[in-house]
């Protein structure tokens, strides 16, 4: 599962303009996210673990296994959001 998997889950079929609304952040930065692979600040990926009703560390770990740039760090942090998604579901 990859940060854009978590994202699409997030906003269960909903638009951008919706779901930027739903977060209180602007519809560019949520296109951005689609777009651009920008990761948001961390107390918006609060609010999408909250708001989606999933939990924190996984929306954490997912975003940043996308942010790290160490091949190495990305698969450590995969492996650990993979575990707990699967735990999860």
């Amino acid at each position: 599962m990859t940060f854009l998997d978590v994202l699409n889950l997030a906003m269960a079929g909903d638009s951008k303009r919706h779901y930027s609304k739903r977060l209180d952040v602007s519809r560019p930065s949520v296109t951005s996210w689609f777009t651009r692979g920008i990761i948001p600040e961390d107390d918006v990926l609060v609010k999408i673990a909250d708001e989606a009703n999933l939990p924190r560390k996984l929306v954490v770990l997912a975003a940043y296994a996308e942010r790290s740039k160490n091949p190495i760090v990305q698969s450590i942090l995969r492996d650990e959001y993979g575990n707990l998604a699967a735990s999860t579901h």
